[in-house]
């Protein structure tokens, strides 16, 4: 009885794959709180696998510490997304490591999968940016633990003032 009654009341989890919105030339944008590369790729290849389209990916590291120690494992995250971009760390109030900056994922990606990333060092350009770079039928996914999540909104109100 209390599984029935707690499952009855579950409404799902929060910053995993929420749809954001779909404009009307069938662009999709989704916010996820992936922020590690096995979330990170599992994700990824759960959105290529939906149906057929591009999948950009828009991906705000998450604290100089977790980049320093996972940027191996942050290589080969990002192989399931047609586009990356990228922002600088979110710090979440960690002091910055010598070393360690918004280019590091971006360098391993390039040199271990040669996939091209799309640094965006401002996280407030990333609405402009993608505007210019989205088509119908893409599927953009903000990922990370930081403020990523309020830039899919800020998205697609541009891309339905049709300022695309």
């Amino acid at each position: 009885k209390i599984a029935k009654s707690t499952l009855s009341n579950f409404q799902g989890t929060q910053r995993r794959f929420d749809i954001v919105g779909t404009t009307d030339k069938g662009v999709k944008i989704v916010d996820d709180y992936a922020h590690h590369p096995t979330e990170i790729k599992a994700t990824l290849k759960a959105a290529k696998e939906l149906e057929k389209h591009r999948v950009i990916c828009v991906f705000q590291p998450h604290r100089y510490s977790r980049t320093s120690l996972l940027k191996d494992e942050f290589a080969t995250a990002f192989t399931s997304a047609d586009e990356i971009y990228m922002t600088d760390i979110y710090s979440s109030g960690e002091d910055p490591i010598s070393g360690i900056d918004g280019h590091t994922i971006p360098n391993i990606i390039s040199e271990v999968t040669h996939q091209h990333v799309n640094y965006v060092e401002n996280v407030n350009d990333l609405p402009a940016v993608l505007a210019k770079v989205v088509r119908p039928n893409d599927l953009v996914i903000t990922m990370g633990a930081g403020s990523i999540n309020q830039y899919g909104p800020k998205l697609l109100a541009l891309l339905e003032e049709g300022l695309q």
